[in-house]
């Protein structure tokens, strides 16, 4: 596998995490508000109860008793759906907020995984710049050299024209340093 395509792979992978992340989230937001909701009904059954007397006096109120237009059985049968509902209440506010403890798990995972694929995607990225400016620096030092060749050739000629034997052997030994054989 190419640099290139690891880098390929890496975006991919990172998009999808950000996509799971994002749906994590705004589970965790509707998780939120249900737990807000259950919460806010709670506090007005325990309202209702405390209206009652609740806890205790409830139990003592005789079935011919009157107390907010109800008597002693319709303010029992009452409490005892209030505290029914109530004990619900609290075993579902339990249950959502282990499973909101567990979302925020989840994504914290998410989040670590994106964060070390970040910073390999930054690796990678600095990897890439680094050979591309390697290869720029080598094709510019091609260019240099296959000009500098070009003009040595032209030199040799004007120093054969002219028969300057020294400057003939100083354009030679330069082509061969620079690898061209003549």
């Amino acid at each position: 596998m190419s640099i290139r395509d690891e880098e390929a792979a890496i975006r991919e992978r990172l998009r999808r995490l950000q996509e799971l992340d994002l749906a994590t989230y705004n589970r965790i937001v509707a998780e939120n508000s249900r737990i807000y909701s259950k919460q806010m009904e709670l506090y007005s059954v325990e309202n209702e109860l405390r209206q009652y007397g609740w806890p205790g006096a409830i139990l003592f109120a005789y079935p011919g008793t009157y107390f907010m237009g109800r008597t002693g059985a319709e303010m029992r049968r009452r409490v005892s759906e209030l505290l029914q509902r109530r004990e619900y209440l609290i075993n579902e506010l339990r249950r959502e907020r282990i499973q909101l403890q567990q979302l925020a798990e989840q994504r914290s995972i998410i989040a670590r995984e994106i964060q070390e694929l970040t910073a390999r995607l930054t690796r990678i990225r600095q990897i890439i710049t680094e050979q591309e400016a390697r290869k720029a620096e080598m094709e510019r030092r091609l260019r240099e050299r296959e000009q500098e060749i070009k003009w040595l050739l032209q030199e040799l000629e004007e120093a054969r024209r002219t028969g300057d034997l020294r400057r003939t052997e100083a354009v030679l030994r330069r082509l061969r340093e620079l690898g061209f054989q003549i």
